[in-house]
């Protein structure tokens, strides 16, 4: 089983996950810890930028298959839009997310002023809400459209608290097995 957890960056994707599946014995782990243990590297930068897209997904569905042979139940935390540049974003292929066989979807959103609230924090200024809405945006459309694709629940998650994030996951999960 692979759940798939997607949102902008800031959007609370980490910081509500990682807890929850320590509650339903998953394994989280982020889709960039994996690409970068595959590689021994990341390709992207302190703004979220990424170059080498195909290779990284690459290294991605590499990385899951192992672990997939491995038994283990995965809740990958990632996206489906990435930014390439500020302002330019790249969607990622539907065969990505057939091939690490994501069984399930949670979309975490948040408001964008809070997001640029959490990325600012994080020092990086190279963000402004009106792009962060557009990337929201196109990760919505990602998320619908790739489920639709391939058949998976999606549920979306608007500023969760963390009881409702869990009861979401055990619900998707519950339901995915």
């Amino acid at each position: 089983m692979t759940l798939f957890v997607a949102g902008a960056h800031g959007a609370g994707k980490t910081y509500l996950a990682k807890p929850a599946a320590e509650k339903l014995n998953l394994l989280h782990v982020s889709a960039s810890q994996l690409i970068r243990s595959e590689l021994g590297q990341g390709s992207w930068d302190n703004e979220r930028r990424v170059s080498g897209i195909d290779t990284n997904q690459a290294a991605l569905i590499r990385a899951v298959a192992r672990h997939r042979r491995q038994g283990t139940r995965l809740l990958l935390d990632g996206h489906f839009v990435l930014r390439v540049s500020a302002g330019v974003h790249e969607a990622i292929p539907a065969r990505v997310f057939r091939d690490i066989d994501v069984t399930g979807v949670l979309l975490v959103e948040a408001d964008a002023s809070e997001i640029l609230a959490r990325l600012r924090a994080r020092n990086d200024l190279s963000w402004t809400e009106e792009e962060i809405v557009g990337l929201a945006n196109k990760e919505v459309r990602g998320a619908v459209e790739i489920c639709a694709q391939l058949e998976v629940p999606l549920l979306r998650l608007r500023c969760p608290t963390h009881q409702e994030f869990d009861a979401a996951l055990a619900e998707l999960a519950s339901s995915t097995e």
